[in-house]
C-alpha cells in the first residue's frame, strides 16, 4: 500500500506542476440555454453529480455532510436522502438509484437509495472493515472494501445477488468503475499496477488488459471502451500518456498520445474520449471519427459529445458539442468562482461553493444550478383579422404553442399590441397554455389595433413570437341624429347626434344624409357634413341644414372610414315634416 501512495504522490507532483501552462485563445458563442437555479438558499456543497434528470450533491446541514438530492421537473426543492450525526461521502447516482458511503458507528459502510422506490437508505455491507469508493450504473454498485490490510473490488447488482461479491484478491486494488455490468480497476499485479476488468455474467474471471512493467492508474469505462493512464516506472522525467482499447475491437491497448508532455486525468464516453495536457488546454478525440487530437480550452466532463468545463481562472462554465456546437458557449460567469461541474446527455449542472483555506469555515457559500439547451418553439394564431367590428364587440385571438410539433401545455404567454404605424409592444394580458397548447385572448379594441402573441421561454423552452400580427377594425358608434319634427323650408335647423369613441373637435367626422319622399319612394337629397364637440367622454355631432321643399323628409348619419375605424351608418332615422 505504501509503495501505492508514493508512486501516486510523485505522479500528482508532476502532473500539478503542469496545470498553470497558459493555453489556446478561444472564440465563445452567444448562450441559448435556460439556467435554473437546484438550491434556493446559499450553503456549502460537494461531490456533485447528475444523471439524466437526477442531480445528487454533498449539502452541510449545520454539523454534518448530507447526501441531498433533486429531480428536474418532479422535485420542487432538494430533498435530504440522510439526517444522522455522521458525514457521508462520495455520491454517485445512475438513474433514481444514488450510492454514498456513511459511518454505521464503527466503520465506513456502503449505502444506496433507489428514489421512488426504497422508503429510505439500504445499507449494502455491514462487516468489521472499511467500504469506500463506491460507482453505480443501473442497478449495479462497486467499491472498495478492505480485506486484512488490503483494498479489494467488490460489486453487488441490486435484486439479483443477495450479498456482495469479491472480485479481485490482490495485493491492492485502486479506482474500480462501472458501466452496466462491466467492471474495470487498477490493481496490483507482482511489481506494478495493471489494468484489469470483468464483465459480470460474462466473464468468469477478471481479464487483465495490460502486461508490461509500468504502472497504469485511473482506468474510465464506457460500454466496452476503456481508457486510462500509463506511467512508466522508475523515472519522473518520462510523460504519463493515455491509452484505451475498445474490447471485442481493438486486440491490444492503443496509445493515444505520444508527446514530450504529461497527458493524464482520461475521461470517456461512447467513443469519445478526453483528458488534460500539460502544454495548455486540454484535448478530446472521437476514436474511429477524428483523425487526431482536438485541442481544447480547459479540462472537461463529457457525456456523448458534449463537453462541459471550468475556464483556467475559476469563473467560468463552458460547454461544446462536437461536431455540432462551432465554439464553446459560456453558460455561467461567477465572480465567486465556480467549484464543480458535471453533466449528463445535455445537462450541465455546476456549484459556486467554492474550497477556500484562507476563511474560518474552509469555504464559501454557494448555490447549485443546472442549464440545459432550450427547446425549440413555435406560435402560430389560428384566428384571422376582422375589417368590421361592430362598436364595444369582443376580439379573440386564438392560437397555439408548440414545440417539434406537440402542443406545450401549462405555459405564459402574453399578448402585444399597437396602432397603426408602431411597433407591436407587451400589454398587461397574459394566458397559460392548455393541455394542447391553445391559448386565447379577448379584447375590445376602440380603434384599430394590431396584436400578436409572445412566448418569454423557460428554463427549459426557448422564446419564441411575436406572431405575425393579425388587427381588428373597429366600427364607431354613430346614434341616430336629432332633428325637429316640423321644420319650415325657408330656415335652418340644427340636426345633431352623438359618436362614440371622442373624435377631435373641430374636425367632421359625419355625414348627414336627408331623403325626401316622392312617389312613393325616398329618394337620397345629398348629405351635409357635421362637426364634431367634445361632449362628456365622447363627441357631439352637429350640423345646420335646411330641407328646401314641402313634404316627408328623414335623416340618416353616416361616419366614413378613417385610419382607425370601419365605415358605419346609424342604426336609425329621424322623421321631419316641411312646411
Amino acid at each position: 500500500m505504501r509503495r501505492s501512495r508514493m508512486v501516486s504522490i510523485a505522479l500528482a507532483a508532476v502532473l500539478l506542476s503542469t496545470l498553470a501552462t497558459p493555453g489556446p485563445s478561444f472564440t465563445y458563442a452567444v448562450s441559448n440555454w435556460g439556467t435554473t437555479p437546484l438550491t434556493a438558499e446559499a450553503g456549502y456543497h460537494r461531490s456533485l453529480q447528475v444523471s439524466a434528470d437526477r442531480v445528487v450533491w454533498l449539502g452541510y446541514d449545520g454539523a454534518n455532510w448530507q447526501v441531498c438530492t433533486r429531480k428536474l421537473g418532479l422535485d420542487a426543492s432538494p430533498v435530504q436522502l440522510t439526517s444522522d450525526a455522521n458525514d457521508h461521502y462520495a455520491p454517485q447516482v445512475s438513474g433514481d438509484r444514488v450510492v454514498w458511503t456513511g459511518y454505521d458507528g464503527t466503520n465506513h459502510q456502503i449505502f444506496t437509495q433507489e428514489i421512488g422506490v426504497d422508503a429510505s437508505p439500504v445499507q449494502l455491507t455491514a462487516d468489521a472493515n472499511e467500504h469506500s469508493s463506491p460507482q453505480v450504473s443501473g442497478d449495479r454498485v462497486v467499491w472498495l472494501g478492505y480485506v486484512g490490510t488490503h483494498q479489494q473490488v467488490f460489486t453487488q447488482k441490486l435484486g439479483v445477488d443477495v450479498s456482495p461479491v469479491q472480485l479481485t484478491d490482490a495485493i491492492d486494488d485502486l479506482t474500480p468503475q462501472v458501466d452496466q455490468d462491466r467492471v474495470v480497476w487498477s490493481g496490483f499485479s507482482i511489481a506494478n499496477y495493471q489494468i484489469y476488468t470483468q464483465d459480470m455474467g460474462v466473464d468468469a474471471f477478471p481479464v487483465r488488459l495490460t502486461n508490461d512493467a509500468n504502472d497504469h492508474f485511473g482506468p474510465q469505462v464506457s460500454g466496452d471502451r476503456i481508457v486510462w493512464q500509463l506511467f512508466q516506472t522508475g523515472s519522473l522525467t518520462n510523460h504519463p500518456q493515455v491509452f484505451t482499447q475498445k474490447l471485442g475491437v481493438d486486440a491490444s491497448p492503443v496509445a493515444l498520445t505520444s508527446s514530450a508532455q504529461d497527458n493524464f486525468w482520461p475521461e470517456v464516453s461512447g467513443d469519445r474520449v478526453a483528458w488534460k495536457c500539460s502544454e495548455g488546454g486540454s484535448f478530446t478525440q472521437k476514436i474511429g471519427v477524428d483523425g487526431s487530437p482536438v485541442v481544447l480550452p480547459g479540462y472537461p466532463s463529457i457525456s456523448g459529445d458534449r463537453l462541459a468545463w471550468v475556464s483556467a481562472d475559476g469563473g467560468h462554465v463552458y460547454t461544446q458539442k462536437m461536431g455540432v456546437d462551432a465554439s464553446p458557449t459560456e453558460l455561467a460567469n461567477s465572480p465567486q468562482g465556480i467549484s464543480a461541474v458535471a453533466l449528463s446527455g445535455d445537462r450541465v449542472v455546476w456549484d459556486t461553493s467554492v474550497w477556500d483555506w484562507s476563511v474560518p469555515a474552509n469555504n464559501l457559500v454557494g448555490r447549485i444550478s443546472v442549464a440545459s439547451p432550450l427547446v425549440g418553439t413555435t406560435l402560430a394564431l389560428s384566428s384571422g383579422s376582422v375589417l368590421s367590428l361592430a362598436y364595444g364587440s369582443s376580439f379573440t385571438i386564438r392560437g397555439t404553442l408548440r414545440s417539434a410539433g406537440v402542443g406545450l401545455p401549462g405555459k405564459r404567454v402574453i399578448l402585444q399590441s399597437c396602432t397603426p404605424g408602431a411597433t407591436l409592444k407587451d400589454t398587461s394580458l397574459t394566458a397559460t397554455t392548455t393541455a394542447g397548447g391553445a391559448f386565447s385572448f379577448t379584447t375590445r379594441p376602440a380603434t384599430k389595433t394590431f396584436y400578436g402573441v409572445r412566448f418569454a421561454g423557460s428554463a427549459e423552452y426557448a422564446a419564441s413570437g411575436p406572431t405575425s400580427p393579425v388587427y381588428a377594425v373597429p366600427r364607431v358608434y354613430v346614434g341616430t341624429p336629432v332633428a325637429p319634427s316640423k321644420m319650415y323650408r325657408t330656415k335652418y335647423y340644427t340636426v345633431y347626434g352623438y359618436l362614440k369613441p371622442r373624435h377631435t373637435a373641430g374636425t367632421y367626422p359625419v355625414r348627414i344624409y336627408a331623403y325626401r319622399y316622392v312617389s312613393g319612394k325616398w329618394r337620397t337629397f345629398g348629405f351635409a357634413a357635421a362637426r364634431a364637440s367634445n361632449y362628456s367622454t365622447y363627441t357631439k355631432y352637429s350640423r345646420s341644414i335646411r330641407l328646401p321643399y314641402a313634404g316627408k323628409w328623414k335623416v340618416r348619419a353616416w361616419a366614413p372610414a378613417d385610419g382607425l375605424h370601419a365605415a358605419t351608418w346609424s342604426t336609425g332615422w329621424d322623421y321631419v315634416t316641411v312646411q
